[in-house]
């Protein structure tokens, strides 16, 4: 936390004010050190910067007809935060200005087709886990419209549908005068890191779950079997 506002302080000290619609100036003076000093509170991610891709895997077996959006293809983000494993990814994305309306429209498109693309490959790596655990896995994205961080998550729904819901939204302080914003910045924060840890706990209880180390009863429906 301390380091955050050591950053803010010395934004504050500029001869001008950082201007939010300047998308890549603002994205790495003011959102990236928030995220990076994120990354050492919850210990247990990484981070890497500017137009990098998720990692996919070699095979997913999952026969989804998935939604299609015309001249929606690039999956290259502009912040990406990974456990060692590459089994959570936290999205970042960059929209400038409100008033590129289409451009914010098609990046909350491609958060939705990242985040449920790895939603697929927890799902093939974990066939024989319980779909209860699977259904409490939550796939954070964090959306950057000027100031303005919006935080969904994207979930299984059922069959044909993914869950995909705004969270938190906050507004990051650029100014003195602003500087009780940092309240909800962190309660933004602190909701993530929850949602991050809870995660994580679900997916190694699905992989001791597919292992066979947790049994599971006769009940419990396999995720192999509810999407075959």
């Amino acid at each position: 936390m301390c380091h955050i506002l050591t950053d803010y302080y010395q934004n504050c000290r500029r001869s001008t004010p950082i201007n939010p619609s300047h998308e890549r100036t603002f994205f790495c003076e003011t959102v990236v050190p928030i995220f990076k000093n994120f990354n050492t509170m919850v210990g247990s991610l990484s981070s890497s910067w500017c137009e990098k891709k998720l990692v996919k895997p070699r095979r997913v077996w999952l026969p989804l007809k998935d939604f299609r959006v015309s001249g929606i293809n690039r999956k290259l983000h502009d912040g990406i935060l990974t456990n060692k494993a590459e089994t959570l990814a936290v999205i970042l994305k960059s929209s400038g200005s409100e008033v590129t309306t289409l451009h914010t429209i098609d990046d909350t498109y491609k958060q939705l087709k990242s985040t449920s693309y790895f939603l697929k490959s927890i799902i093939t790596k974990y066939k024989m886990g319980s779909l209860k655990t699977l259904r409490k896995v939550q796939i954070p994205c964090i959306s950057v419209v000027e100031n303005c961080l919006m935080l969904c998550m994207t979930t299984v729904h059922d069959l044909v549908e993914w869950k995909f819901v705004e969270a938190r939204s906050s507004t990051i302080p650029t100014t003195t005068a602003e500087k009780k914003q940092w309240i909800k910045i962190f309660e933004f924060l602190a909701f993530l890191k929850h949602i991050v840890e809870k995660s994580l706990s679900k997916i190694d209880q699905l992989e001791d779950e597919s292992l066979g180390y947790i049994g599971l009863g006769s009940e419990e429906m396999l995720v192999k079997d509810y999407f075959n």
